[in-house]
């Protein structure tokens, strides 16, 4: 699994479906798990053509160690024009099935 997640963060990883039009949200939650420090490399190029001008935007993360890693300096360097807020969130991937109120005190 690691050679499978350390391999997608090379090049321009495909979009299978549509990105969901986010015009009408004025905040937009970005969710990842952390491959290498990094989000995946499909988020990345899927929120490449999303408009985030005046968006509000909050991160949270998944991991089993790295923490938020350089998610959210990531994000606010793909969605120009929006305001990334500095409360991001990192959950430890196998604790997910117990954050539930964590992630409730965060919302």
């Amino acid at each position: 699994m690691k050679k499978q997640s350390k391999d997608k963060q090379t090049g321009i990883a495909p979009i299978i479906g549509e990105v969901p039009d986010i015009s009408d949200y004025e905040v937009i939650y970005i969710g990842a798990p952390v491959y290498w420090g990094i989000m995946p490399e499909e988020m990345v190029t899927a929120m490449k053509n999303i408009d985030f001008t005046g968006k509000t935007i909050r991160v949270f993360t998944t991991h089993e160690g790295s923490g938020l890693g350089s998610i959210p300096s990531q994000v606010k360097k793909v969605c120009k024009g929006s305001n990334v807020l500095d409360d991001s969130l990192a959950i430890v991937g196998s604790m997910v099935n117990s954050a539930k109120g964590k992630v409730e005190n965060w919302i």
